[in-house]
């Protein structure tokens, strides 16, 4: 077998962050009954993803990408897409409507942007802001309710909105190492989503605000 997974014993439960990339949002839920290429997702609100989800585990540097096959009574079936994995045939993707508060920053500055998604799809998303003009090419986006940040590339700019590239960090299948996984904590888990919340709520005199 060609990943870590193997090693944990079919029945363990692990907890892990789900991140529905379809429309950006995050749930908690258990990971149990691994094998080579897929795992099961128990949670009562397994219900509210999409098909396409990145699975956060503390202990595994990147997400790992999976697509739900099937869902049933708070489980759902998840087969891993690994990136080092046959290509999928590609598909043209739904854009959801969404509002999520969100921070730009410009890695280079460490400057600061407060935006909002307007819509998304697991490949990009459409921000709004008034500071579109200031908004460098490479940012990277602190998601309200995802406890990681998200390299991005804008793609196109009107007055007050951006397109937006996501550049997702998936792991491959030997960069995978479930038994190094532990609980995330409730600290990794709300500072960036009170981050997003705090700058949704902020006036524009913080906007281009440089970290200390």
């Amino acid at each position: 077998m060609s990943i870590a997974t193997a090693t944990i014993p079919a029945q363990a439960i692990v907890p892990v962050l789900v991140v529905d990339l379809d429309q950006l949002t995050c749930i908690e839920a258990s990971a149990s009954n691994f094998e080579r290429d897929r795992c099961k997702l128990l949670s009562d609100r397994v219900g509210e993803l999409h098909e396409y989800i990145g699975l956060r585990l503390n202990g595994v540097e990147k997400m790992i990408k999976g697509r739900i096959t099937s869902v049933s009574d708070g489980e759902a079936d998840v087969w891993f897409e690994f990136k080092d994995a046959a290509p999928r045939e590609k598909r043209r993707e739904r854009r959801r409507q969404v509002s999520i508060p969100t921070v730009a920053v410009d890695a280079a500055t460490m400057r600061e942007w407060a935006c909002t998604i307007v819509d998304a799809s697991k490949s990009g998303c459409r921000l709004k802001t008034e500071y579109v003009k200031d908004l460098p090419t490479d940012i990277t986006l602190q998601i309200s309710g995802i406890d990681m940040p998200v390299r991005a590339e804008i793609v196109w700019r009107s007055a007050d909105h951006a397109g937006v590239r996501m550049l997702w960090q998936f792991s491959s299948s030997r960069e995978v190492n479930v038994s190094k996984v532990r609980p995330p904590s409730l600290a990794q888990k709300a500072a960036p989503k009170n981050r997003a919340a705090e700058f949704a709520r902020s006036s524009g005199r913080i906007i281009g605000h440089t970290r200390r």
